[in-house]
């Protein structure tokens, strides 16, 4: 499990998600954590459960408590893809996305070794 930074709020946040959370999300949202990861834009509501859940350690309980602070950070100019970017990149470290979507977004991760692992799995995959 990778922690990605999420400073929007407070200084030396950050967000994380691991199997117990995605299945909070999935819960809360009723939806796949796939069909969610797939829409374009996360809309707001979904934003912000994912946000509550994946900040909770910091102290955050619910998207109602997102919610405020989220518009006080748009409102002092941070673009709502700002703040979709750590999302998807926690969820994309969380392994939930697989490991191909993990080494497109963790390049810098990729041996020669992972890739050849990869393409192997396409490869069989694909017969």
């Amino acid at each position: 499990m990778k922690k990605v930074d999420f400073e929007y709020f407070a200084p030396g946040q950050y967000i994380y998600y691991d199997v117990g959370r995605i299945m909070q999300i999935e819960n809360l949202l009723k939806k796949g954590i796939g069909e969610i990861a797939s829409e374009q834009a996360l809309n707001m509501s979904s934003l912000c459960v994912m946000l509550a859940v994946g900040l909770r350690h910091h102290g955050f309980k619910s998207p109602d408590t997102i919610a405020p602070l989220l518009q006080k950070a748009m409102d002092d100019g941070v673009d709502i893809q700002d703040v979709q970017i750590p999302v998807v990149k926690a969820l994309a470290a969380s392994g939930a996305l697989g490991k191909k979507v993990y080494y497109q977004i963790f390049p810098e991760e990729l041996t020669e070794d992972k890739e050849a692992e990869l393409q192997k799995e396409e490869a069989a995959k694909n017969e």
